[in-house]
């Protein structure tokens, strides 16, 4: 509607258009939903038979990451003591950020990933990010 008032004025016309979008039957828009949009699996987690995708969604629970972060992440680059340093490759935006390590689960789900995967990858070396 923005565009079209934009060139209803631009010709001159510009009150042909109401400038309230509630007398055209437009609704208000919703910026913001207070739904959130977190899945729980639960004991289903656990019925996951790859090693690496389970882990990387533990990661998610546990860290917040998202999914393309706990599918790269690396936890001998990642684990830095007090927090989990994430590349900027792994990270939306390419912005490189760090989460503090802060319960005893964190620090075992880390601890499980350097013994799944050692100095590697998440992802097996005969798989691609892709």
């Amino acid at each position: 509607m923005a565009h079209l008032r934009w060139w209803a004025e631009k010709v001159g016309k510009a009150g042909i258009l109401p400038t309230d979008n509630t007398k055209l039957g437009i609704p208000d828009r919703r910026y913001v939903t207070n739904e959130s949009k977190a899945k729980e699996l639960g004991d289903g987690l656990y019925r996951i038979t790859d090693p690496h995708v389970l882990m990387s969604l533990r990661l998610q629970a546990a860290f917040g990451l998202r999914r393309e972060e706990s599918i790269k992440f690396q936890p001998r680059y990642a684990d830095r003591g007090d927090h989990i340093a994430i590349k900027d490759p792994w990270a939306k935006g390419g912005r490189a950020h760090t989460v503090p390590i802060t319960t005893l689960e964190q620090r075992t789900v880390l601890g499980e990933a350097h013994q799944l995967v050692g100095s590697g990858l998440l992802i097996p070396a005969y798989k691609t990010y892709i």
